[in-house]
């Protein structure tokens, strides 16, 4: 409590501090970005928590500048220096960081590598055409690896990869690269390049100029083959620098024709070709000319003018009609076919001048040639107008017309001849020497008796020569007419002609039984009872030996009977079916005369013999393989 108190005073200095030391090591490992450096450190009084090196473009680094930390303590030390510039001179030194702050070695210097870039020159410039060329290079990587290489153009100097360019790989070595996509008759710059992570680097720049194109030629050849609708062209086609296409012919009815116009196509690339040109119109002059299409567009052939032909128009000519019954007919013609196809022909009929296959027709196939018509449905007794047909694309062409007239339905037609039967009703009539006949009646026409007949069709006249002739192929007659009776015929000729006759016709011809004549001779059911066939006059009807002049006449110029039957009396003898005999008086049916007898019965007299001898009851014989001139035949039909 008494206060503080104090021996004597002392003196002392206290030592100075024992800082780090630091030296720094030389460089070593000095590239374009990296060296090594280090040091050693001492640590005196203070223990060092970091070392390294620091470095800088400047003298005297430190801390603040780049700086590696490789550990702490004393002791040596090395240092990866990194992320330096290439060819630059730096400044290192080693450094020591206590407590007491940052000691620092010597400074040193060095200066970094240059890069070795990659290199690269540009190959000359061949191969050139309008669109293309070759070119390339050669490359080496130096310090950098080359990921893509190849080169470069334009057409204003100092190509770049910014412009049109190939990659033609990548690393060292030499490569070609195809220039594509060029202009022709242009001047381009080009260059090799080689691209790595320190760049593009380009080699020398070559200059060339383009071919002009070599466009694809065409020859057009000459027309040929000329129809009135077709042709046949074609050319000669080279490529030049360009793949052609399509080539063919074009044409029109106006000069230079294009593809515009009507045009084939006929394959592509070079060489010769043939068109068939097609769908024409007759007798028009044509302009053609061979084309060839690519890329660069369509290059025409020298124009080649034609002109087609007429139509040559199928040709018809008409048959003669023949075969004409009262409701049909034959027909027919002969095709030629031209230019065209005949797909259709026939014939056509009307009852008016020029029919057409509007009216009317058959159609009887096609194509050239002759061919026959079956002509239906036609009307008895009707005149008719028939011409043949062809049809084919160029439409119908006919022949010259022809006419006829149907028959009635009694009329027929035999190799172009005609004849008419008479239906006669059946009914009953006197037979034999009947009052009107007076005393010119001869012994064997008694006893006058009955007999009753079906109806049957007779001859209106008596058969023709030309009728004979038609069927048999020979004319036997004597008095030569072809309207006139045949005779100098037997009854067995007749027999052979009636055969002859139903072969072609389908029906059943024969001649008339006794009965039957003398029936139609009197006028059937509309007899006037005439002594004669059709009067009593015998000058009115018959040619007799009075009036004939020796010879017979043609059928038919004499009158009728009251059925409309001629010549039953005089012209010649008729031969009927029956053999000859004696009547009987009772009533008959549809008799047939004697199973036998001396001779076969001739009716109605002839041209050679008086009138007595005409009569409707007159009664003849003859042998059967006997024939004169008297002697001929009519026919009758079985219904």
């Amino acid at each position: 409590s008494a206060g503080t108190a104090y021996g004597e005073t002392r003196t002392f200095k206290t030592t100075e501090y024992i800082l780090p030391t630091v030296t720094t090591s030389e460089l070593t490992n000095v590239s374009f970005t990296t060296a090594k450096c280090g040091g050693e450190v001492t640590e005196g009084d203070f223990t060092v928590t970091a070392r390294g090196v620091c470095w800088g473009t400047t003298d005297n680094p430190t801390v603040a500048d780049s700086h590696t930390v490789d550990g702490g303590g004393a002791g040596a030390f090395i240092s990866n220096i990194t992320g330096l510039t290439e060819n630059t001179t730096y400044y290192v030194r080693a450094y020591a960081t206590s407590s007491a702050g940052t000691a620092y070695g010597e400074t040193r210097t060095f200066v970094t590598t240059a890069y070795i870039l990659p290199t690269v020159t540009t190959s000359d410039v061949n191969n050139i055409t309008s669109t293309t060329a070759k070119c390339g290079g050669e490359v080496t990587e130096g310090d950098f690896t080359v990921t893509a290489r190849g080169v470069c153009w334009n057409t204003n100097g100092n190509p770049t990869e910014a412009d049109s360019h190939t990659v033609d790989g990548s690393g060292a070595g030499s490569f070609t690269s195809n220039i594509t996509g060029l202009t022709e008759n242009t001047t381009y710059y080009v260059r090799a390049y080689a691209t790595s992570s320190a760049g593009t680097v380009y080699g020398e720049t070559k200059t060339f100029v383009t071919t002009e194109y070599i466009l694809p030629t065409v020859t057009t050849s000459e027309v040929n083959n000329i129809t009135s609708t077709t042709a046949k062209c074609g050319g000669v086609v080279t490529e030049g620098d360009f793949t052609v296409t399509a080539r063919g012919v074009c044409w029109g009815t106006t000069d230079n024709p294009t593809i515009d116009d009507s045009h084939t196509v006929d394959g592509g690339g070079a060489g010769s070709f043939t068109s068939n040109i097609t769908g024409l119109t007759e007798n028009t002059t044509y302009y053609v000319r061979a084309y060839a299409t690519s890329s660069a567009g369509t290059v025409y052939g020298e124009t080649k003018t034609f002109v087609t032909t007429e139509y040559i128009l199928p040709t018809v000519t008409t048959s003669d009609v023949n075969n004409i019954t009262s409701t049909t007919a034959k027909c027919g013609g002969v095709v030629t076919e031209g230019d065209f196809t005949v797909t259709a022909r026939g014939v056509c009929w009307s009852t008016a001048d020029n029919p057409t296959i509007d009216d009317s027709h058959t159609v009887d196939g096609g194509g050239a040639g002759s061919f026959t018509s079956n002509i239906t449905g036609l009307t008895e007794n009707t005149s008719y107008y028939v011409r043949a047909y062809a049809t084919s694309s160029a439409g119908t062409v006919y022949g010259e017309t022809r006419t006829f007239e149907t028959n009635n339905p009694n009329t027929f037609t035999v190799n172009g001849v005609s004849f008419e039967m008479v239906f006669v009703e059946g009914g009953t009539f006197d037979m034999g020497a009947t009052s009107e006949q007076g005393s010119d009646a001869s012994d064997d026409e008694y006893p006058v008796h009955s007999v009753t007949l079906s109806g049957y069709y007779i001859g209106k006249c008596e058969v023709t020569q030309e009728l004979w002739e038609a069927v048999m192929g020979s004319n036997p007659s004597h008095f030569k007419g072809a309207q006139n009776p045949v005779e100098n015929v037997s009854w067995n000729d007749c027999q052979e002609f009636v055969s002859r006759l139903n072969s072609l016709t389908g029906r059943t011809f024969r001649l008339p039984t006794e009965a039957e004549w003398e029936y139609a001779a009197r006028g059937g059911n509309q007899s006037l009872h005439y002594k004669y066939s059709g009067s009593n006059n015998i000058d009115e009807v018959a040619w007799y030996y009075n009036n004939s002049g020796s010879t017979t006449h043609e059928v038919g110029t004499k009158s009728p009977n009251e059925l409309g039957i001629y010549d039953m009396s005089g012209n010649v003898w008729e031969w009927c079916s029956d053999w000859y005999g004696g009547y009987s008086a009772g009533s008959q049916t549809n008799p047939q005369g004697p199973s036998s007898g001396s001779g076969r019965v001739l009716r109605g007299g002839s041209w050679s013999l008086n009138a007595r001898d005409c009569r409707v009851s007159d009664r003849s014989r003859n042998d059967p393989d006997y024939g004169s001139n008297n002697f001929g035949l009519r026919l009758v039909l079985v219904p």
